[in-house]
């Protein structure tokens, strides 16, 4: 009868074990504000290693705002509602054991550009300035009412490395609008509006006539003019501002100003002044009324004195001029 011998053997199967290491490295972004940056990155290492995001040097936690997302091999770092605060370099730091592996991603922040409203005088040269950030290239162009501004004897447009100009030379009335300043990179596009206020100051286009009439008749005074609203457009006698009353009808409208005296007296003889202003100049000019007496007609008997032959009839216009009429008596 043969024996058997049994042994009985127990195997252990050793895991192996790696070093941690970053497969994919974290990409450096550039974001406009108030968009999302995302970071994310591929992990190896046995065992699976732990991953820390920091930002300048601080171990970021998880927010509503920061949400660091992280499985065996992938983590992903998310910044929703991008501010300002949150710009800068970013740390990722894989480890099993000390020390650990390191990728430094930055996330740069492309704020819209900026520019200013501004308001000219007609004929004048202004300049608008874009300042702009973010990653480079960058184009730039400008829009007025929904088409693209070009160059032209008026309009000069040049562009630095953070900068855009639009430079307009004498310029005009129909300059004045919304400009659009709009700025393209890799990370996207953004865009910034102002207005341009061209101002032309307050001018007389037609000046008052100098006008005679008789006693109790109306006089009317009209000047005609041009410039920016708001205009202030007003009447004087001997430095006092006329306004409408028993006596006085003063009509303005946007481009005319009449001034009507409704039954003249001598008193209202005299230079009246107009005066039309806004915020950016003021015209003047003067027109005279002058009030004549009323007609006086009649007969008059005169005596001849000293054989000179008077006449018999005569018209007076009060005050001085005076008619004679009639013939001598041989």
């Amino acid at each position: 009868m043969k024996s058997f011998c049994i042994e009985q053997v127990t195997v252990h199967k050793v895991k192996s074990t790696l070093a941690a290491r970053i497969i994919t490295k974290p990409q450096s972004v550039t974001v406009n504000e108030g968009e999302t940056a995302r970071f994310t990155c591929d992990i190896d290492g046995e065992p699976a290693p732990s991953v820390t995001w920091m930002h300048e040097g601080q171990v970021i936690v998880s927010s509503h705002h920061r949400m660091v997302s992280t499985t065996q091999y992938k983590s992903t770092f998310e910044i929703s509602s991008v501010q300002s605060s949150d710009e800068g370099s970013y740390t990722l730091c894989s480890q099993r054991t000390q020390p650990c592996t390191t990728a430094r991603p930055r996330m740069t922040l492309g704020l819209p550009p900026k520019i200013e409203n501004i308001s000219s005088l007609v004929g004048s040269e202004i300049s608008m300035q874009c300042t702009l950030k973010g990653s480079l290239p960058m184009t730039v162009s400008w829009i007025k009412e929904d088409h693209e501004v070009k160059e032209d004897e008026h309009i000069k447009i040049s562009n630095e490395t953070r900068s855009a100009v639009l430079t307009l030379r004498n310029t005009q009335m129909k300059h004045g609008g919304k400009y659009i300043c709009q700025a393209q990179n890799e990370a996207g596009s953004q865009k910034c509006l102002a207005t341009l206020t061209v101002k032309e100051p307050a001018n007389i286009t037609e000046k008052a006539k100098s006008i005679s009439v008789t006693t109790g008749d109306p006089a009317t005074l009209e000047c005609r003019f041009s410039g920016s609203k708001v205009l202030k457009a007003m009447w004087l006698k001997d430095g006092r501002e006329l306004t409408s009353g028993q006596r006085y009808k003063v009509q303005s409208r946007d481009k005319s100003s009449v001034l009507k005296i409704l039954s003249t007296e001598k008193s209202d003889s005299g230079e009246y002044t107009f005066e039309v202003s806004n915020d950016v100049g003021s015209s003047t000019c003067e027109a005279s009324i002058i009030v004549l007496g009323l007609l006086i007609s009649g007969s008059f008997l005169f005596e001849s004195i000293l054989n000179v032959c008077i006449p018999r009839r005569l018209t007076v216009y009060s005050p001085y001029t005076i008619y004679f009429h009639g013939r001598s008596n041989d």
